[in-house]
Parts: C-alpha cells; structure tokens; sequence
C-alpha cells in the first residue's frame, strides 16, 4: 500500500505514539496562565456562548434545596459529593427499576 501524500499518516501516526505502553500517557506538559479583568475578550466565544449563557442564567439563581449541613467539595469525599451521589443513585433506581448497592 502506498501513499502519495504523508501528511494523511500524521493524524493516524501522531495517535499511535502519543501514549506509551498500555496507553498510559509517558510525559505531559502544561502552561499557567493568569485570567484577569483586563484581557480582551474574543468574540466570536462570546457569540458562540452567550445563547448558552442566558438560557442557563435563568436557572442558576433560583434556590432548590436546603440543606443544614454545609454543602462543601472535599476530597476523596465530602458533603457535597456524597449529595450527587446519592441523586445519581436515586435516579438510577427509578430508572432501571433495580436497587444499587
């Protein structure tokens, strides 16, 4: 088999040797940026987002629930954690008719 353009390979190659053995990534790299009120904003994300955004606002500041216990993220597991699990599990039960364990 022959191929008369090498950049068809690239997308293909560039996957068979992103990840070491088993799939596990052999390295990675990451740059911190800092977000601030000063930068610019692009345009076109804001055009893309902003339908989103406003159907979404309608919902985000109406209050659903209390709860006397503060509800804070703490890992492996916290309140709030353990909230959205059990309304997963909740769920699931009535869904798929079974109880979870």
């Amino acid at each position: 088999m022959q191929f008369k353009n090498i950049s068809s390979l690239l997308p293909g190659a560039s996957l068979l040797f992103a990840h070491g053995v088993f799939g596990q990534p052999t390295s990675f790299t990451y740059k911190n940026y800092r977000i601030e009120k000063q930068q610019s904003f692009d345009s076109g994300m804001l055009q893309l987002i902003t339908p989103y955004s406003d159907s979404i606002k309608k919902y985000m500041n109406h209050v659903i629930g209390f709860s006397v216990y503060g509800m804070i993220r703490k890992q492996p597991e916290g309140p709030l954690g353990n909230y959205v699990t059990d309304a997963i599990r909740s769920l699931a039960e009535k869904k798929f008719n079974k109880k979870t364990d």
